[in-house]
């Protein structure tokens, strides 16, 4: 079944690899092909590598459609598939958070759930990393910050200041600096002192 999979998912990459996606026409019928593969492959992947095969391949069209046609929430639907079919990749929940980025920081573009799941993503990979060699190899303090910056976007300034304080901890950055004024900024002298005492 993993062959099957895999000549499926390249049939469709041959299909639709030169394809850059720029009108609806070409839009709807990437989706349908797309459709089509998971129809075929997903109730019958029941070993870890075809779950990861197929995981993959969601993260793929999710970051396709969220990047080139800002179809955001059918990009969001595939990446939510991605994760159900592979909940402990740091690999996906990483790859999720670097698409989501951007929107986050636009206004226009950005809803709550995506805020959400940027958060979401970045908790994952903050609590995966759970080693020195992980902490120092994925560069958590820089996870940390971009945490911080997501908190501080969703008006949470007291999470924001928390992250800054563990991003410092780890390693001392002017980023960090800045954004933990930013954060005590927003808070005031009274947010600052109940912002010792939370979580995040």
């Amino acid at each position: 079944m993993l062959e099957d999979i895999k000549n499926d998912i390249a049939e469709f990459h041959r299909k639709h690899g030169a394809c850059r996606l720029e009108n609806e026409a070409a839009e709807n019928e990437f989706i349908a092909d797309a459709e089509t593969v998971l129809d075929r492959c997903e109730l019958c992947a029941e070993t870890f590598e075809e779950r990861h095969e197929l995981a993959k391949f969601c993260n793929f069209l999710g970051s396709w459609l969220m990047v080139f046609t800002y179809r955001l929430k059918e990009g969001r639907k595939y990446y939510q598939k991605a994760l159900a079919l592979h909940p402990d990749s740091f690999d996906i929940h990483w790859e999720y958070y670097t698409t989501l980025e951007e929107i986050v920081e636009d206004e226009k573009q950005c809803a709550p759930e995506f805020i959400q799941d940027a958060i979401d993503c970045l908790r994952f990979c903050i609590d995966y990393c759970d080693t020195p060699e992980l902490i120092r190899e994925n560069h958590i303090e820089y996870r940390w910050l971009e945490l911080g910056k997501i908190y501080l976007a969703a008006n949470e300034p007291a999470k924001a200041c928390r992250c800054a304080k563990m991003s410092m901890k780890l390693k001392k950055s002017a980023k960090a600096k800045q954004l933990l004024a930013k954060a005590n900024k927003e808070l005031g002298f009274f947010g600052r002192i109940s912002a010792l005492f939370g979580k995040i």
